[in-house]
């Protein structure tokens, strides 16, 4: 598996979350990368952890767009409400899919020695509808 296509939720219509007095947007690209880089995501487990992640998003107050799986890594896009933080995603989507894999797929953990499944960091940066150069642009304008 060289790459994983891009999958998208169906159910997803941003903004996810309107909130009284205020429409927040907050979308964010998520990257968690298995512990030592070690390959572990196929194409039978890729399709069950996107159905996965959408579940953890919707019981965590979170909305998953779209999620690439590769053998190494996961790119996601989601949109969260203000009051939780990127890292309280982040969080939440490596332990509860780690707890997952040890379920599912405890043979596959054992055979490449990956029982921590994540490495214990993140990458995560916000993405919107307008590059930062459109709106520095708009605001020296005014």
């Amino acid at each position: 598996m060289d790459r994983g296509p891009a999958v998208s939720n169906p159910q997803f219509k941003s903004p996810v979350f309107t909130l009284e007095h205020c429409l927040p947007i907050l979308q964010y690209h998520l990257v968690l990368v298995t512990d030592f880089r070690i390959p572990i995501f196929d194409e039978v487990i890729a399709p069950k952890l996107f159905d996965y992640v959408i579940a953890i998003g919707e019981k965590r107050g979170f909305a998953v767009d779209r999620v690439t799986v590769l053998p190494d890594h996961v790119h996601l896009l989601i949109e969260a409400v203000p009051s939780l933080t990127i890292g309280d995603c982040a969080l939440s989507l490596m332990n509860n899919t780690r707890h997952w894999m040890e379920n599912k797929y405890w043979g596959v953990l054992k055979q490449a020695n990956a029982w921590d499944v994540w490495r214990p960091s993140f990458y995560a940066g916000t993405v919107g509808e307008y590059t930062t150069a459109q709106v520095r642009r708009f605001l020296s304008q005014s």
